[in-house]
């Protein structure tokens, strides 16, 4: 049964020396973190991330918009501030996380601090009568990266449908430390055929829906508020008829190695019209799925990404 799709590495748009750049200092940077004590690499990230924020202060001025969206009437001044300061910190530990966990997860004392019990049992259960695959949807909500990583050392690899680096020398770099997971990346232009021919072949397919989708993408509400959003995940499920299962993998200590995969399925075969409609309707319940998910765990959440920045015409 294959789970799994092979893809051409991206093109570079960098010139050379730049992308050499970046490679290097990220190179400089894996190592410093591979070397240190992993509570010092979380609090160094910490201070990377502060010191961005500083540097950068239309960062800082998007992420208090965004959370002022998200919680205008529901949060005071000060609660807001403080979930600033705390979503920095949480997404200083995602990235950190991000970039060693391929090394991490080689040991078992750290791929028993995630517990994926939930999602094993839901994906156990369906893949025992499903005729098609299995689509997971997920966020920009605690340390997504653990999904794929976990679920291939478990028995499922996944084919991930992402935006391919653009260099060259880190995404050569990037697919070396996964190399051993199984995890597979779809480029998200053009994605919709191989992932859709996956499903077919019983395969999991992964993706996220969370980021603004630009004008072609579908509007549907977000903390109340219109989103665009991609409409992929829709599309895939109604065509494959592969089921979807929102998952998120959620930190349940801070500055700490430990999380939690939440699983939970959207029923996607209910009546609605044909098309458009339909993908609008279901894409609008998954997204409904991930508000709910951020409400209880907003410190998680990216909120410096521009969720709501393409507005309807």
């Amino acid at each position: 049964m294959s789970r799994a799709l092979i893809q051409s590495p991206p093109k570079s748009h960098k010139s050379r020396p730049i992308a050499l750049l970046e490679y290097l200092v990220l190179r400089l940077l894996l190592t410093l973190l591979h070397i240190l004590p992993l509570a010092l690499a979380y609090r160094l990230s910490e201070a990377i991330l502060v010191a961005i924020h500083k540097a950068f202060p239309s960062i800082r001025r998007k992420t208090i918009e965004h959370i002022e969206i998200a919680f205008s009437d529901s949060l005071s001044p000060e609660e807001k501030r403080h979930l600033l300061h705390q979503s920095i910190r949480y997404n200083a530990w995602s990235w950190l996380e991000a970039l060693i966990a391929p090394h991490l997860l080689r040991k078992a004392k750290y791929q028993n601090r995630i517990d994926a019990s939930e999602a094993l049992a839901a994906l156990q259960e369906r893949e025992a009568d499903a005729k098609n695959g299995i689509l997971l949807v997920s966020a920009h909500l605690g340390t997504p990266d653990l999904i794929s990583l976990r679920l291939s050392q478990l028995g499922y690899p996944l084919a991930v449908v992402a935006r391919p680096l653009d260099n060259p020398h880190i995404a050569k770099l990037v697919a070396r430390k996964r190399r051993d997971y199984q995890r597979t990346e779809l480029a998200k232009t053009g994605a919709l055929r191989p992932a859709y021919r996956c499903l077919k072949d019983k395969g999991i397919v992964g993706l996220q829906i969370d980021q603004d989708a630009g004008e072609t993408g579908i509007f549907v509400p977000f903390f109340g508020k219109l989103a665009s959003t991609h409409g992929g995940a829709a599309t895939l499920a109604l065509t494959s008829k592969a089921p979807i299962f929102m998952i998120f993998c959620v930190r349940e200590q801070p500055r700490a190695f430990k999380f939690k995969l939440h699983v939970s399925e959207v029923e996607s075969s209910v009546n609605e019209p044909d098309g458009e409609d339909a993908a609008k309707a279901l894409t609008a319940r998954m997204t409904l799925e991930i508000e709910a998910m951020i409400r209880r765990f907003p410190e998680q959440y990216l909120w410096a990404h521009r969720r709501w920045k393409t507005r309807p015409r």
